[in-house]
């Protein structure tokens, strides 16, 4: 089943949505259950004890293993920005290189390089955050290899520049590449499962306490859904680097672009 068309709702509708799931579901099951637990667990404190150890324990592996996998989330995400980071840097430096080979091949190298990251910023992005595979800027990549490889240098000085050009080229494609690879990343359907049935588990536990005061339980039970639902919200926003609001986005590029090709 694809999820992916939350990612077309605004970060904040998306964390009250979350919130709003967990909470019914938390609430909802409370009141239904109560009048069961009262019955076959017995009156308060009943079995309080515990199910409150019993809740500590659960609660700290899945508490762990849910930031574990935050974190996990959160590294993979800032490694794909520090790659586009990197791209945009090797994107500048050939195009310095380029500025330096003879004239009329300088001008129509650096005219494609200009074009590839107007692509990049204005196609190839929208494309990414639709979990599209690129296609666009392919053709234009494709014409400045050709030129680039076409050239042959007859001094030393330009064996040391087109050298040096045709490192950062392959360095460009390399890391391109990997952007390219980043782009349906995420979690695996069968980790997602396991996160939500740990949740729901978890706050079934919270709904095994019998109290005499159901404001103070409904407190309680609310308060550690929506912590659960905040972190698992946190997971879901960062999961896939260019989609959704909260995502990678192209401004090394436009940095690029605007300080040094236009």
């Amino acid at each position: 089943m694809d999820f992916y068309w939350i990612y077309d709702i605004p970060s904040w509708q998306l964390f009250l949505l979350v919130m709003l799931i967990t909470l019914i579901f938390s609430i909802g099951g409370l009141m239904l259950t109560r009048p069961w637990a009262r019955k076959f667990i017995g009156e308060p404190p009943a079995e309080n004890e515990l199910v409150s150890n019993f809740l500590a324990g659960l609660g700290v592996f899945y508490g762990i293993t849910l930031g574990l996998i935050a974190a996990g989330t959160w590294e993979n995400f800032a490694d794909i920005d520090g790659k586009i980071g990197e791209e945009a840097a090797s994107l500048a430096a050939l195009y310095r290189d380029v500025s330096y080979y003879p004239v009329p091949l300088n001008d129509s190298l650096k005219t494609h390089l200009k074009e590839y990251t107007r692509l990049i910023i204005n196609d190839v992005w929208k494309e990414q955050q639709q979990g599209l595979i690129p296609t666009k800027d392919t053709e234009q990549i494709s014409k400045f290899q050709k030129n680039l490889y076409e050239f042959n240098p007859e001094t030393n000085q330009y064996v040391a520049i087109h050298q040096e050009a045709l490192s950062q080229f392959n360095n460009l494609i390399q890391l391109r590449r990997q952007r390219l690879q980043s782009i349906t990343s995420g979690l695996p359907s069968t980790l997602w499962w396991v996160l939500i049935f740990g949740a729901i588990i978890n706050i079934i536990i919270m709904w095994c306490f019998v109290t005499e005061h159901i404001q103070f339980h409904l407190l309680l039970t609310s308060i550690y859904s929506m912590l659960v639902g905040s972190l698992l919200f946190l997971i879901v926003a960062m999961d896939n680097p260019f989609r959704g609001e909260f995502s990678v986005n192209p401004d090394a590029f436009a940095l690029v672009y605007e300080q040094l090709m236009k």
